[in-house]
């Protein structure tokens, strides 16, 4: 929108709001179609209640409603090759729609596409011009008077006289009056006196104006109508919604309808770089969506969007995490860091540059900014002279890219260069800009302050260690190159990875120690999961990995592909109480259950044979009434095998037995289901 002023002050006035259709319009085959829209407005000084675009298969027409039955066909549509435009029967008048109140939705895309808004409206003073000599040479710019549209305002000097010209049309001449007074207009209609402008008027003009015209406002307090947007976007930002607002009304109830707390964690959540859950939707309402919410903003940034698109989390149809990209708004990467001389003065920068020099560093202590004359990995040293918070910057010359941190595990992004010295802890917030490629392996190790990383799309993570012990950080925002190894380790703070789609397993104790609730991908293991409840797995080779202490963890499906278990792999998941195993399991060895104490139901129902079972202890300290529920044709076997005979109590036949392919009944069986005693069959 443009920066004319309008009323900004709610419970105020709005002026109406005037738009001009363009002669070349519709730009583009989608203004073809505009659907009945129900809006009250003024055109060719007449009264209508809506508009559309309506075709007999033959002629595209725009009509401007009388009423819901009469209409008025103010104009045909030519559709050519690069010419398309409307052609106005019987007034070009018809051009200049005056709205009661601002359009929105469609109607406002369309408009946006095909006219030209009206943004300042001046009336001419009976007394103008001040001046003789402050007459105007002509100026171009688009405006209506009178209901009619022009392209140039200005004076024709007459020899005696001067006139006042809309367009090379009079419209006033200018008479000589008393020398006390001034020359004044005489005008041909008085209507002309008001003129409202497509764009700001500047320069002459403005100047003109200034000292000819009243500028017309309705209320004491005024903004932009730029400004008025970015209200508009935050209202709509923190109300979780992307509806038009119409001022001042739907400014106030939309107001009025924020939440006055944080949305809740759902089956979709849109979390921010700094760990702010922003929107969360259930499954249901995903179905529902259009669109996915409206971006967020911060100083310093741009948002690029949100990293899964609306038909790829509709596709998934599960539980997500999805995360705002960023990039710096001036293509910087900014290193937030807070020094403590007494402890270190000295920095060591570590990132990888694919040309000499290409990577300029800033301090941020008023120190000349620097390059190295290195085109690999880079030692980049600097000491301080004074405690303080510094901000430091990375600008990378176009053509070339950079990475951060070091590539290898002995080095961090910010370290001494030899060892994990802890210098790391100093950083406390990371904005990454323009050609970075990737964050290498323990970038961010021992980041013990770090609280944010705002990363933009393209970033690839390298997942070794990379945020080992970030313990303050609360959200990533991240597309990993590999299966993750200890990335997120003892994270504590940790809430959501918005992983993006296709991203690979996470392997042992990559969230060990965390806040994570669930994972937007397979994984192959999750020790010491701390706040896991949720997870899909995936089996390796056939074997399901280790997810032992997994405290939270509430039930686990084993895949169909799966064929046995890791020793010990769900022990002391102490909150398990259910598992279900979709495929053939052969063998299940020892403590694979051990201390899942309230662990209610196993099923193995999709057995074709008797696993086998290495040690009872793979059930040890279960629930006292655990259910195994296995195939009914298989239960006499089942109860007489190797090990399998101790836990003849637990062992339960089922009667239905399904398997990928096929249904299979089996009858006059009494089973269990959840507790119930189920008859099946007769």
């Amino acid at each position: 929108m443009g920066g004319g002023e309008r009323a900004g002050c709610i419970g105020g006035e709005l002026l109406s709001e005037t738009w001009i259709i363009k002669d070349s319009a519709p730009v583009d085959a989608v203004s073809f179609a505009l659907n009945r829209v129900s809006i009250p407005f003024t055109s060719n000084n007449e009264s209508f209640v809506g508009l559309e675009i309506y075709t007999d298969d033959v002629t595209l027409w725009l009509r401007y409603l009388i009423s819901d039955s009469q209409v008025n066909e103010v104009a045909t549509i030519s559709i050519a090759d690069g010419e398309n435009q409307f052609y106005w029967g019987a007034s070009a008048a018809y051009r200049t729609l005056v709205f009661d109140a601002a359009p929105t939705g469609e109607l406002l895309a369309w408009l946006t596409k095909n006219a030209d808004k009206m943004t300042e409206t001046w009336i001419i003073k009976d007394s103008a011009p001040a001046e003789l000599y402050e007459f105007l040479t002509t100026v171009n710019i688009a405006f209506i008077s009178n209901g009619e549209s022009f392209t140039s305002f200005g004076y024709v000097d007459c020899g005696d006289t001067c006139e006042l010209q809309y367009s090379g049309s009079t419209v006033a001449g200018i008479i000589p009056a008393d020398p006390n007074s001034g020359p004044a207009f005489e005008w041909t209609n008085s209507a002309y006196k008001t003129v409202t402008f497509a764009t700001a008027p500047t320069g002459d003009l403005l100047a003109w104006l200034t000292k000819n015209a009243d500028k017309q406002t309705t209320l004491d307090y005024l903004t932009t109508d730029e400004d008025l947007s970015k209200v508009a976007d935050a209202i709509r930002s923190k109300g979780g919604t992307s509806d038009p607002l119409v001022y001042p009304d739907g400014f106030v109830t939309a107001i009025g309808a924020l939440r006055s707390t944080p949305p809740e964690e759902s089956d979709i959540n849109f979390w921010d770089y700094d760990g702010t859950l922003l929107y969360a939707w259930t499954l249901a309402e995903l179905a529902d969506k259009t669109e996915l919410p409206p971006l967020p903003s911060h100083e310093g940034l741009v948002c690029q969007g949100w990293n899964w698109t609306l038909a790829d989390i509709k596709s998934e149809g599960r539980e997500l995490d999805i995360g705002a990209l960023y990039i710096t708004d001036d293509g910087k990467t900014r290193l937030y860091v807070d020094v403590d001389t007494e402890t270190w003065d000295d920095f060591v920068l570590n990132y990888w540059q694919s040309t000499a020099n290409a990577t300029t560093v800033d301090w941020g202590d008023g120190t000349t900014p620097e390059t190295k004359n290195a085109d690999s990995w880079t030692e980049h040293r600097h000491v301080y002279a004074s405690s303080g918070s510094y901000v430091i910057t990375m600008s990378v010359a176009e053509g070339a890219t950079m990475r951060l941190g070091r590539g290898s595990s002995s080095c961090m992004l910010i370290a001494n260069g030899e060892t994990d010295s802890g210098r790391c802890a100093m950083l406390a917030k990371v904005e990454i800009g323009e050609r970075v490629t990737r964050v290498t392996e323990r970038a961010f190790y021992n980041a013990c302050r770090l609280r944010s990383i705002s990363v933009p799309s393209g970033v690839l993570f390298e997942p070794w260690r990379t945020f080992e012990q970030a313990s303050q950080i609360r959200a990533v925002t991240a597309a990993f190159s590999s299966a993750c190894i200890q990335t997120f380790y003892q994270c504590a703070s940790l809430r959501a990875i918005a992983s993006a789609k296709g991203t690979t397993q996470e392997d042992n104790y990559a969230i060990a120690y965390t806040a994570i609730r669930r994972m937007n991908f397979d994984m192959t293991a999750a020790n010491l999961a701390l706040a896991l409840e949720r997870v899909r797995i995936k089996a390796v080779n056939g074997t399901v990995g280790k997810f032992s202490a997994c405290h939270s963890l509430l039930e686990a499906t084993i895949p169909a592909d799966a064929a046995t278990f890791t020793a010990a792999g769900f022990q002391d998941c102490n909150a398990l109480r259910k598992v279900t195993c979709l495929g053939d399991i052969a063998s299940i060895p020892a403590q694979v259950f051990q201390r899942c104490y309230p662990l209610r139901f196993v099923d193995l129902t999709h057995c074709t044979a008797v696993p086998t079972l290495a040690n009872v202890n793979a059930f040890d300290q279960t629930h006292a009434q655990l259910e195994i529920r296995v195939p009914a044709a298989l239960y006499d076997a089942w109860i007489a095998a190797t090990n399998w005979a101790t836990l003849a109590d637990h062992i339960v036949p089922v009667g239905v037995a399904q398997t990928e392919s096929e249904l299979r009944i089996y009858t006059g069986v009494t089973v269990t289901q959840d507790g119930e005693e189920l008859e099946i069959g007769g």
